[in-house]
């Protein structure tokens, strides 16, 4: 997958064949139809290949942490760090996007990476509540709380791609990741930030009620 990973940033989807990649890896490409007969198995291949990346980097490590206060630091501070610095563990922009792209038009990615995201909110929410256990916070606040922190980070990704401004992006990042101190602190000490708690519930009522 690194040699496809490879051809995919140089030339994307489109431009990728398995003759590129068999040329990249050296050998003939008789010898990937062995394994591949098409190069949308590949892609399928490749976007797990990805996505067990993504998993192993967020949340392997997270996982084998104990103290609730330390899995804090470690989340916010890897969620909202230089994403361009990620290339090296994870993948490229240009692939990752590739793949995201394509989970518009294509069932079977698209499903890939729904999976991939309920995980991810769900092992996040777990931390959430572990962390704000003290406050009874109930599953459907901490999924929002997750959700909310998914959505910067994705946010933060796309936008990096957009700004050339790195004194910029670093204020940025550096903003996000006290935002999101500050709000769960607050929710540690019991107090409802900027209504969280209180909207999630009256949302909550609305849906029951219509």
């Amino acid at each position: 997958m690194t040699h496809f990973h490879k051809i995919i940033s140089l030339y994307g989807f489109s431009g990728a064949s398995l003759a590129k990649v068999a040329k990249s890896m050296g050998t003939n490409a008789s010898l990937l139809l062995h394994y591949y007969k098409s190069k949308e198995e590949m892609i399928l291949d490749f976007i797990d290949f990805m996505i067990q990346k993504y998993e192993e980097y967020y949340l392997e490590k997270l996982n084998s942490m104990m103290d609730s206060e330390a899995k804090l630091h470690f989340l916010i501070n890897r969620l909202f760090e230089d994403s361009r610095v990620l290339d090296k563990y994870l993948v490229g922009d240009r692939a990752y996007y590739e793949c995201y792209a394509l989970s518009i038009t294509h069932s079977e990615v698209k499903a890939k990476f729904r999976q991939f995201y309920n995980r991810f909110q769900r092992s996040l929410a777990a931390e959430l509540s572990n962390l704000l256990n003290a406050n009874k916070l109930d599953a459907k606040t901490s999924q929002l709380l997750a959700d909310f922190l998914i959505v910067m980070l994705e946010g933060k990704d796309f936008y990096s791609n957009l700004n050339e401004d790195e004194a910029a992006l670093a204020r940025l990042r550096g903003f996000l990741k006290h935002v999101s101190f500050q709000m769960i602190s607050d929710l540690k000490k019991n107090s409802d930030i900027c209504g969280f708690v209180e909207l999630n519930n009256q949302f909550t009522t609305q849906q029951a009620s219509s």
